[in-house]
């Protein structure tokens, strides 16, 4: 969460996602939860996208 809001609030871009382990964008609910608890966290409508 911490590299996403970093992302963006140094506006380097879409958010990194290099980082994460590639299943996470391969299974739709992991995707939806990550994005879920990334908006919780920071209050922030954003998200990753899938490839």
């Amino acid at each position: 969460m911490a590299s996403a809001y970093d992302d963006v609030l140094h506006g380097v871009g879409p958010l990194a996602h290099d980082h994460l382990p590639r299943s996470l964008f391969d299974d739709v609910g992991q995707f939806e939860a990550l994005n879920q608890v990334l908006k919780d966290s920071t209050g922030l409508d954003m998200g990753w996208h899938r490839a």
